[in-house]
């Protein structure tokens, strides 16, 4: 078994050798967004990697993977959770890190406050009140909620 600070380690150094790659390279790429609520709540994540902002969980598409089996997967694998609702909220086309990136939002609504760390990408998930977010959010939470509520996507990144 591989100690915990060294698989954080491993982490960051892949997101650096992924950034560095996208930069050069400009790939198109495929992922989700997921806003995972209980009632009036939302979960967000901190990840071991790369800025310490708070963020949705999700990730990337696997090859030949439609959005919502990404969607299920990446909570799953990060949250551990199974279940819930996913709502399709649409679809996001923006530059980001040099990538071309298609993202696919959902909301994942969930019976009771579910989740818990699975994995040594996340660092740390925490439930809020949707009305007092914290400061320190990565801008893919306001786009992604933009989409919930219907809002034209900015394309920015």
């Amino acid at each position: 078994m591989i100690p915990a600070p060294l698989r954080r380690l491993a982490y960051r150094a892949a997101y650096v050798l992924i950034v560095a790659w996208s930069l050069v390279f400009r790939p198109h790429t495929r992922g989700v967004k997921c806003l995972l609520t209980c009632g009036d709540d939302l979960l967000l994540v901190r990840h071991s990697y790369g800025p310490r902002r708070w963020d949705l969980p999700g990730g990337f598409c696997k090859r030949g993977e439609g959005f919502e089996a990404a969607a299920r997967r990446e909570v799953a694998e990060e949250l551990g959770v199974e279940g819930g609702r996913f709502v399709d909220l649409g679809e996001l086309v923006r530059r980001f890190q040099g990538r071309h990136e298609t993202l696919h939002g959902f909301r994942v609504e969930l019976d009771r406050r579910a989740a818990a760390l699975q994995s040594f990408e996340l660092a740390e998930a925490r439930w809020f009140p949707r009305g007092a977010l914290p400061d320190g959010q990565s801008t893919i939470i306001a786009e992604i909620q933009g989409l919930e509520a219907g809002l034209p996507a900015s394309g920015e990144g």
